[in-house]
């Protein structure tokens, strides 16, 4: 005795050389366009009285408008309570993944903020890491004992080079304002 399944389909394996395969397949019935395709919804009992939603989904669709053009991209939708459906994460035909957006230009590419609870780590020794801010923005490094709470400037880079440490508002290429034994640098040899 296990969990008996629902649906059980068993099939040989598929691999990723095989070119239309699958253990299942949905298909749109729509003429070929861009963004059209099939997808797999979830719904749940959402009230007491036993009524469903679907509040999720997974959809594979075609990227492109081009004939004869097969490339896709599998998209994952959530909603909010009593909204419609956003997509929220793609993985497009390179293998890019867009969290926030339908265009991911890198192979992780979020739009919005993202939070770490651990180390982020650049690793290859021969390559060069960058960090690019783009559209003429800003990068504000900052600390909190405590959560989100209480955030103060640790570093910051203004869009035209110059660099403050505990400032947002350096005025030449390096300001440095402390408040610590009124020292705001320290030089040692």
């Amino acid at each position: 005795g296990g969990v008996v399944p629902r649906v059980d389909v068993l099939n040989t394996s598929i691999t990723n050389t095989d070119i239309d395969g699958g253990t299942m397949v949905l298909r749109g019935s729509d003429a070929f366009a861009i963004n059209k395709g099939a997808g797999l919804a979830f719904a749940y009992k959402y009230d007491t009285a036993g009524n469903y939603a679907t509040g999720a989904r997974v959809r594979g669709a075609k990227e492109n408008s081009t004939d004869g053009n097969y490339a896709g991209y599998l998209a994952f939708d959530t909603r909010a309570n009593a909204g419609n459906f956003a997509e929220r994460m793609r993985i497009d035909s390179t293998g890019n993944v867009g969290i926030g957006n339908t265009t991911p230009l890198t192979a992780l590419d979020v739009t919005g903020s993202a939070s770490l609870s651990a180390n982020l780590s650049l690793r290859g020794a021969a390559t060069a890491h960058t960090f690019n801010i783009l559209d003429n923005g800003t990068l504000n490094i900052q600390r909190s004992p405590g959560g989100d709470a209480g955030l103060a400037t640790a570093l910051f880079v203004q869009n035209n080079g110059n660099v403050g440490i505990g400032t947002t508002t350096p005025d030449s290429k390096l300001v440095v304002n402390s408040s610590v034994n009124n020292r705001a640098l320290t030089l040692y040899n």
